[in-house]
């Protein structure tokens, strides 16, 4: 790898990482808006269900807002795979680039 290729390839994950963290804090702010919940300790590997304690529907209340926000559709079968945090903002990832 040359060494123009290195820095292009480092300013990449420089941006795919600011990016992360944006939608990060998006996400953050959405469930703390729209369901009064303590969002401080919120981490990519924190569980939906077992550590936010959301129900199904308060999971497609954010979902909902996910595709508003993003302009994206999530379909039921990639719903059924988000546990996380972190599954969410990787979807958003996948369905936005």
């Amino acid at each position: 790898m040359t060494l123009k290729s290195k820095k292009i390839s480092n300013l990449n994950a420089q941006i795919a990482q600011k990016e992360f963290i944006v939608i990060l804090q998006k996400l953050k702010q959405m469930v703390q808006d729209q369901l009064d919940i303590n969002v401080d300790k919120v981490t990519p590997e924190t569980n939906i269900k077992q550590d936010l304690g959301l129900d199904s529907l308060d999971i497609v209340e954010i979902l909902m807002s996910v595709e508003e926000e993003w302009g994206i559709v999530i379909d039921d079968s990639e719903t059924a795979s988000i546990e996380t945090v972190g599954d969410v903002i990787a979807l958003i990832e996948k369905k936005t680039k």
